[in-house]
């Protein structure tokens, strides 16, 4: 039987097709690749995205990446209880581990310092799909001081400082020497080995250069009951540990927004949360985040304000 080179030509061209498509997506469009990149795309004005996010769950109800980023933005938007219920659901009906795994350190975030046991049980559950993911590593840590399990916590620091294959955290920080020796010396200072916690901020300042570790000393002095060290550091400038931006409300009233808060920093240890609005300090209003970090630096470190 001859060779139909037609056919074969043919062929040839349809797996070169095929290919071509694979390689580049042009056979399917972007929208329909990832509906929930509309929604992602939106992040910087949560309420268009939270709008966007209901719209496409209207037909596609449980698209894990679409409850993804619709519970982002709720969670930008300072609606945590529809943001939890959300990224729930992703738990209960996907089965992407990417999805479910950030869905986790999510979750985590949320219920941080707030339910330790609960954002310990989502960080321990996203280590099990990624066991060196370095969010979940770095909050695993953290909520076991929390709960006062500070040898835990220290070997989860230590396994971070000594185990190069850790990935770097894009919600905390790309340092993970410096998060690891920061959480290290906590985990130290619970476990009374004060000297050793004070070592480890010298080593997380040297990991981050531009980083102070005037108010971790404060804290463990005033933990441990050194007043006399406490009393040196009176007088130095104060300081959030938050990454804040400008902000301007729909009234037009001016501010920041807080971008992300440094885990076991003073805005932490407060409660403050990523997509937090500040817009007053001791009832002083401000034009924006230069002048908020201005008027942080004018008072002592360690001392409280509204």
């Amino acid at each position: 039987m001859p060779l139909d080179l037609k056919a074969v030509r043919q062929f040839a061209a349809l797996l070169l097709t095929i290919f071509f498509c694979l390689l580049i997506g042009a056979c399917v469009p972007a929208t329909q690749q990832k509906p929930w990149a509309s929604v992602r795309d939106l992040a910087t004005t949560p309420e268009a995205a939270i709008a966007e996010g209901q719209r496409l769950l209207q037909t596609d109800p449980e698209n894990a990446g679409t409850l993804y980023w619709l519970a982002n933005a709720y969670t930008k938007a300072g609606k945590t209880d529809e943001a939890e219920k959300t990224y729930l659901k992703i738990i209960d009906k996907s089965t992407d581990t990417d999805w479910i795994g950030g869905t986790h350190v999510q979750l985590a975030w949320i219920y941080h310092t707030r339910e330790p046991e609960k954002a310990l049980h989502h960080s321990t559950r996203a280590l099990a799909i990624k066991p060196l993911w370095g969010d979940p590593l770095v909050l695993q840590g953290w909520e076991y001081i929390y709960l006062g399990r500070y040898r835990q916590a220290l070997t989860v620091f230590e396994h971070v400082l000594e185990n190069p294959g850790v990935e770097k955290s894009y919600i905390l920080s790309f340092n993970m020497s410096y998060e690891g020796y920061r959480g290290k010396a906590f985990a130290l200072l619970g476990l009374g080995r004060t000297e050793e916690a004070l070592t480890a901020v010298t080593m997380a300042e040297t990991a981050a250069k531009d980083w102070s570790g005037e108010w971790d000393r404060a804290l463990i002095y005033y933990a441990s009951g050194n007043e006399t060290k406490l009393k040196e550091l009176y007088g130095k400038q104060g300081r959030l540990n938050v990454e804040i931006k400008d902000y301007t409300g729909a009234d037009g009233r001016k501010g920041a927004e807080v971008v992300a808060v440094t885990v076991g920093g003073v805005a932490d240890l407060a409660g403050i949360l990523a997509g937090d609005i500040i817009l007053q300090v001791e009832d002083k209003t401000f034009a924006g985040y230069e002048e908020l970090a201005a008027m942080i630096r004018s008072f002592p470190a360690g001392e409280s304000v509204q």
